[in-house]
């Protein structure tokens, strides 16, 4: 297999960066991996912070009333914090970081197959 399609292999299939590492770029692979893992951990995060202020919200709502899935459902829709900017934007870097370490592990392992 050429080293153009195995870094752009593992930087898209296993993980971003680990294509630079295969390749021998281990600064930039690590750089990739950071980032990424960084992004991602940001993601998690918010998405459970919204999930427990929701829940702190809802949980009196249950504990009142008998089980009702429309006002339940409902309560939990007015109770969504804010906009989920930082979320969206963070997806969008996650989905740049990853397509930027294919394309970079491809063009890197091209500029590897005509050295060889």
């Amino acid at each position: 297999m050429k080293q153009s399609t195995t870094g752009a292999f593992f930087s898209g299939v296993v993980y971003p960066g680990v294509g630079q590492i295969a390749l021998g770029r281990k600064g930039t692979g690590v750089v990739f991996i950071a980032l990424t893992t960084g992004v991602l951990m940001v993601i998690l995060y918010r998405i459970i912070m919204r999930f427990y202020l929701a829940m702190d919200r809802i949980m009196p709502v249950v504990e009142e009333e008998a089980l009702d899935l429309s006002r339940l459902f409902e309560t939990f829709l007015r109770t969504s914090p804010g906009s989920w900017r930082v979320e969206i934007a963070s997806v969008i870097f996650f989905v740049l970081c990853w397509a930027g370490s294919i394309l970079h592990a491809y063009y890197l392992g091209r500029k590897l197959d005509r050295q060889a």
